[in-house]
């Protein structure tokens, strides 16, 4: 996506959509530990000299999503530091999400509250959240929210 922005085009996250991806993941999947260490290396390493290289106006530039939708550029960043500091703890190379750091979880929790009335189905569930966020109410501890990924424009966030 970056590399098409550089040259003026949107150009699609992984060639071929999400079914390149998803049969690249399963295709990597019976690697060892070391190999696929050494492919996230190798990968952060090329994307980190192709950031420090990029024409300035590449971050106004949009690509294309595994959804099919445009994706700005300029969160292509933001959307890296996600990857690290929520795979880290889900693959347990930190013990959880309650160690993501402070600066992470002081970008992203805006960008999570802003889904929940997209992910709140339930008219009364939201009301309820609603009243508690407005002090009017109890916690809502028992709300039950969609998926991330029913959503998938909220990767865009």
């Amino acid at each position: 996506m970056l590399e098409g922005a550089a040259a003026g085009e949107e150009r699609e996250q992984y060639e071929g959509g999400s079914a390149t991806r998803d049969g690249a993941i399963e295709a990597g999947a019976g690697r060892t530990a070391a190999e696929l260490v050494d492919d996230v290396r190798i990968a952060s390493d090329r994307l980190e000299r192709l950031w420090a290289t990029l024409p300035d106006h590449t971050w106004d530039g949009h690509g294309v999503n595994t959804e099919g939708g445009r994706r700005p550029c300029a969160l292509l960043p933001f959307h890296r530091w996600r990857e690290v500091e929520v795979h880290q703890a889900d693959l347990g190379l930190s013990p959880s999400w309650e160690d993501w750091s402070d600066g992470y979880v002081d970008r992203e929790l805006p960008r999570a509250l802003a889904t929940l009335p997209d992910r709140l189905a339930d008219p009364a569930a939201r009301r309820r959240l609603t009243a508690w966020l407005l002090d009017r109410a109890p916690s809502p501890g028992d709300l039950v929210l969609e998926g991330w990924d029913v959503h998938p424009e909220n990767y865009g966030r």
